[in-house]
């Protein structure tokens, strides 16, 4: 999803000794937010992806100032 997100690119897997051990597959659940906050996401996952990499895309190769980003971020989000 994060390459579709950027456009382009490939993955590689890297493996690394003497590093702390990382679960081979990471699942995510939010439904203890959910039940013990109310807590309700805004985003999807692939959208809150697709905004993740936008923003790393607009810093890095547009040059988009950090603020910038951050402000209209939280904007958008607030106003989702």
């Amino acid at each position: 999803m994060a390459i579709d997100a950027w456009g382009s690119g490939e993955h590689e897997s890297l493996c690394l000794t003497g590093q702390p051990h990382e679960a081979g597959l990471l699942k995510l659940d939010i439904n203890k937010a959910v039940t013990g906050l109310g807590w309700l996401p805004k985003y999807a996952a692939v959208e809150a992806i697709k905004k993740t990499l936008a923003w790393y895309k607009n810093y890095e190769m547009d040059k988009t100032s950090a603020r910038r980003l951050v402000e209209q971020d939280i904007y958008n989000y607030l106003n989702a």
